[in-house]
């Protein structure tokens, strides 16, 4: 089981989500104290893995109900271009669709995986895109998503 701590305003609770899917390259949990799921991608992404993990991310986010999510990328290796296309125009408005208002984004230290989000993002639609903020901090995109 993994084990969140959350840390924000100086508080050390145990968060222990809900693992809903754990693969080689996504990991998804619900975490129900925030009604949200948590995102982890890991390794190098491309189309067949994306729209794999986005496939999951649209079913969970119908059961549980959720309106946030919280997109860890900070473990992706390399550029994932050939998923932008299928983001911005398929999964995203998917997404919002069933129910998702806000999504936090933690970008990867990687440039080319930074580069295939902001194209992802440049491709969405702007009533989607203003609810997704982008974050190179776990903790500060916690934050952000808590207080919306």
């Amino acid at each position: 089981m993994v084990v969140l701590l959350d840390t924000i305003r100086g508080s050390n609770t145990r968060i222990s989500p809900d693992l809903l899917f754990c693969s080689d390259f996504i990991k998804i949990w619900y975490e129900a104290k925030y009604q949200w799921l948590y995102v982890e991608w890991m390794g190098p992404q491309h189309l067949y893995t994306v729209r794999k993990g986005g496939q999951h991310i649209l079913q969970f986010l119908k059961e549980k109900q959720c309106a946030k999510i919280l997109n860890n990328n900070y473990q992706v290796k390399g550029p994932w271009l050939d998923a932008c296309h299928y983001l911005a125009e398929e999964l995203l408005p998917q997404l919002a669709e069933a129910g998702l208002q806000y999504l936090a984004w933690v970008l990867s230290p990687n440039p080319y995986s930074q580069y295939s989000t902001e194209q992802t993002l440049e491709a969405t639609n702007l009533a989607i895109r203003n609810h997704i903020n982008t974050f190179h901090s776990l903790p500060v995109a916690r934050e952000w998503l808590k207080s919306v």
